[in-house]
């Protein structure tokens, strides 16, 4: 009896009863189907033969049917433990399906009606003449992260500043329409540099052309337009000012952004 005990020990451990009421699992299985059917005909067999001994007789046509019934009541155990073990797989995945925070949004932003500009973005920026809209000087590369919630940080890598001159931009954002949205930045302008520009006496080709800054802080307010879910293109103003809020300069300037990801 303590062997026939062990056998079925070996092949089945009883399924946890919240689980089971659950719908989540039926059973547990300890090996493949082939393993239990075996484990369970060795039983039927040692079984039967631990009984015969008891009786004191062991006859080769008792042993045949003894092992007929055995196949079969295993080949039963293996079906019962094939659809336990279906209806264990199906629960699970209907529980992640479920599970708030693994679902799969079903709709790319490519074809969602109404794209959001929420998330990071690679944008190069050109400055402009604000009568003509001619390009003044080379493009310039920055970084703009759209939050959630209306806010906005980034940063420039325009040759304009000098290292560390210019801070981090912090702004707000707010939609306009369906694919339009409107932002306005500020950035610390920390210290004062003097004006490199071609055509005056000061001017130095090895240094970049700068427009010569104060301490104070800068404003950039644009209107942008997605293009798509990951394309914007922008235009709008920058202004100037002294750190007693005077403003001494203003400017256009245009930009394309690409979502990064």
């Amino acid at each position: 009896m303590h062997q026939r005990r062990e056998l079925l020990q070996g092949a089945l451990v009883p399924a946890t009863p919240g689980l089971e009421q659950a719908g989540q699992v039926r059973v547990r299985v300890h090996g493949d189907q082939s393993t239990l059917r075996d484990s369970a005909l060795h039983f039927f067999m040692t079984d039967f033969a631990c009984r015969s001994r008891e009786r004191g007789r062991i006859s080769r046509s008792s042993l045949e049917n003894e092992r007929e019934v055995a196949e079969t009541m295993s080949m039963r155990l293996s079906k019962r433990v094939s659809v336990g073990y279906v209806a264990a797989v199906v629960g699970l995945a209907g529980a992640l399906l479920t599970t708030p925070g693994a679902s799969v949004r079903a709709e790319s932003r490519e074809s969602s009606p109404d794209p959001e500009i929420v998330g990071t973005w690679a944008v190069q920026v050109t400055l402009r003449n604000c009568d003509t809209n001619a390009p003044i000087g080379a493009p310039f590369n920055s970084l703009g992260t759209f939050q959630s919630g209306g806010t906005s940080i980034g940063s420039t890598a325009s040759l304009a500043f000098a290292a560390g001159q210019r801070s981090a931009e912090h702004g707000i954002w707010s939609r306009r329409a369906r694919r339009t949205f409107d932002e306005k930045i500020v950035a610390l302008i920390v210290f004062d540099t003097a004006a490199n520009l071609p055509g005056t006496a000061e001017y130095d080709p090895h240094l970049p052309v700068a427009p010569g800054l104060f301490s104070g802080w800068q404003t950039i307010i644009h209107t942008i337009k997605l293009d798509d879910a990951d394309h914007y293109t922008s235009a709008g103003t920058t202004a100037f000012y002294k750190a007693d809020g005077t403003l001494y300069r203003t400017g256009c300037s245009t930009a394309i952004g690409q979502r990064f990801e």
